[in-house]
């Protein structure tokens, strides 16, 4: 008799969804590099704030972004770690003792080497993997775990294939902290208790909903254990039937704990959920909804009916607000591509004066860049097929930017070559980029690199050639519109059909934009409410979600190739802020000094730019319509 090859028919449509979170990423990153008990107080610094603080530093009272200074107060024996930097004429990241600002530029590259070898752990265990910055992401379980039922359970419970009850018993005190439904007994619930036992009060009538997560808890253990017994870090984890629960649930019994949310429990879970704590209903969007509603948590929005929210929202975001708040959400868990752009980026406080200090930063981004460009081509064979610059001075009102065909392989063996590359690529403008406020080196692109593998020389030169009518297309302007460009001094007189050939532009600064492309243009930002947010046709919002991530901070969709980037920027956005605010409470009278200093020297630098006369602001602009360079052999 063959085996059954039909799983329960209340299975159809039950997922089984894993979020894993590392618990004090950057922290566990260099306590492990410096063999640092986690019982020891530690923070991450970066300048002087702190971006990361460990849970033994917590109890003392420390928090993230804390200056160091503050830190010290409340916990005399913390130890600060200094993230790693480039500094003047470093090739590799170093930690050094005293970093400064001003010359260094911080790397992220040890949290990136330790994060790619964590989710090689991951894709052991799950193929459908959607990382989420560098310390967290989803697994979508589901195909993994109904194999498993099919091979090992269906042919022992063939009389219960019908039924929603399983009646197989589960030892959930085995597979970490399991959410009580509203049945069980109140004085039993602990899914917060530290010893992460608990009174076994669930009743023994499991369903085979609650056997797929239970098989998806024990494999989240095994990830669990591989990560901390090859990398010594802990991580916690959430295991629900949707992404949105799964991630409530990781974030619930922290650290090194994983927590799971039944389906007959999900009804009590969400009642007291906050209601901006929720996937996709924090920030702007969020705010909106609550005040619209006058709701506070998730269970304060059930009074409303779907009728109700459908005529406030419209009928599809009535929907899914009706559901989300009932812990019911169908988004799927997109695999997560290959990058299709790299950055280095600076903001620059205090602002580059010289022409020797942007040359300075040129190199140390170009250092980073290389690097980069190198590890991605390692991991995904792939080399980028552009490369531009940005940069914004105190005389602009947003960053300029120009590309140009990226150096082949063979001729990016050092970073001395991408410095010198982009000078180039500056050209005449080199002499007027100060002050310069902000600098952003990108290799645009990525692609799989052809001739990393074997293929005749015909086909290898006819790939060439064609690559070469591709970049003379997408980035310069045709012979005679350069040379009738550079004949005219009238700079007004370009066609607009010409300036949309142009390769240089004006774009958002590289800090505030999510995506990194070819032929960058001016973006004016819409302002988006509610009704904009969701008010997109049905069959074209299921066509974004298929090569599209919704990000959980600014609620903007993001190619899928360009999630990490994306995460990077928001954590870089979050310290830049944070700095900021720590600048504004912690002025001493140097600093003052040294404002006045910068003050005088901008007011200087505004004057002298307001005497130049109209010829010298045209040869400037002519900067603009440069053609780009030839690729390099």
């Amino acid at each position: 008799m063959e085996a059954p090859n039909e799983l329960p028919r209340c299975l159809k449509g039950s997922r089984c969804i894993v979020h894993i979170d590392l618990d004090c990423f950057f922290c566990q990153v260099e306590q492990v590099r410096l063999g640092l008990s986690p019982d020891i107080p530690a923070a991450v610094q970066q300048w002087h704030g702190l971006i990361a603080v460990n849970y033994a530093a917590r109890a003392k009272g420390v928090k993230r972004m804390e200056t160091a200074a503050e830190a010290k107060k409340l916990c005399p024996e913390i130890q600060l770690i200094h993230v790693a930097t480039y500094g003047p004429n470093d090739q590799k990241p170093q930690y050094h003792l005293q970093p400064n600002r001003s010359t260094h530029k911080v790397s992220l590259d040890a949290y990136r080497e330790a994060s790619k070898n964590i989710f090689k752990i991951f894709h052991r265990h799950c193929d459908k993997i959607q990382k989420i910055g560098l310390d967290e992401g989803y697994m979508d379980m589901t195909d993994k775990v109904n194999e498993i039922i099919l091979q090992e359970y269906v042919p022992r419970y063939l009389d219960k294939l019908d039924d929603e009850i399983c009646g197989i018993p589960i030892h959930w005190e085995e597979l970490g902290i399991t959410i009580k439904n509203d049945d069980d007994d109140d004085d039993n619930d602990n899914d917060n208790d530290n010893d992460n036992k608990q009174d076994q009060s669930i009743p023994p009538t499991t369903t085979w909903s609650d056997l797929q997560l239970a098989i998806g808890a024990k494999i989240s253990n095994q990830i669990r254990k591989e990560i901390f017994d090859e990398l010594h870090y802990t991580c916690s984890a959430g295991i629900g039937h949707a992404k949105s629960v799964a991630k409530l649930c990781s974030s619930r019994n922290k650290p090194n704990k994983q927590t799971i949310l039944r389906r007959s429990a999900m009804m009590g879970f969400m009642r007291d959920i906050p209601f901006t704590n929720i996937r996709n209903m924090g920030g702007k969007l969020g705010n909106e909804v609550e005040n619209d509603l006058g709701v506070e948590t998730a269970g304060d929005a059930w009074k409303y009916s779907l009728k109700d929210l459908q005529q406030r929202f419209g009928e599809s975001t009535g929907l899914w607000i009706y559901n989300i708040v009932r812990g019911d959400d169908d988004e799927e868990v997109n695999a997560t591509k290959a990058p299709k752009s790299l950055m280095a980026a600076k903001s620059l406080r205090p602002p580059a004066y010289t022409q020797a200090e942007v040359h300075q930063w040129i190199g140390i981004l170009s250092t980073e860049l290389h690097n980069r460009i190198w590890n991605h081509m390692e991991d995904f064979q792939q080399w980028p097929k552009s490369f531009s610059i940005s940069l914004r001075t105190s005389k602009d009102t947003s960053y300029r930017s120009k590309s140009c065909p990226m150096l082949s392989r063979d001729s990016l063996k050092s970073p001395d070559r991408l410095t010198q590359k982009t000078i180039d690529l500056l050209g005449p403008i080199i002499e007027d980029v100060t002050p310069c406020l902000g600098l952003s080196l990108q290799a645009n692109g990525l692609e799989h690199d052809h001739s990393a593998t074997n293929h005749s020389i015909t086909e290898l030169f006819a790939q060439q050639q064609q690559q070469r009518n591709q970049d003379r297309h997408s980035h310069s302007l045709s012979p005679n519109h350069y040379k009738a460009l550079h004949s005219n001094n009238d700079i007004d007189t370009i066609t607009k059909d010409q300036q949309q050939k142009l390769s240089f532009s004006s774009v958002q600064s590289p800090l505030t934009t999510e995506t990194t492309t070819n032929t960058i243009t001016q973006q004016k930002p819409k302002k988006q409410g509610i009704l904009d947010f969701y008010g997109k046709n049905q069959v074209d919002e299921e066509k974004e979600d298929e090569e599209t991530w919704k990000c959980d901070k600014c609620f903007k969709r993001i190619s899928r190739d360009r999630i990490e980037e994306h995460t990077d920027y928001h954590f870089a956005l979050d310290l830049q802020n944070a700095e900021r605010n720590n600048n504004n409470n912690d002025i001493n009278s140097n600093d003052i000094n040294g404002s006045r200093k910068r003050d005088s020297s901008s007011t200087s630098l505004s004057t002298k730019n307001d005497l130049l006369t109209e010829q010298q602001k045209k040869k400037k602009r002519l900067f603009f319509f440069q053609q780009p360079e030839k690729q390099d052999k």
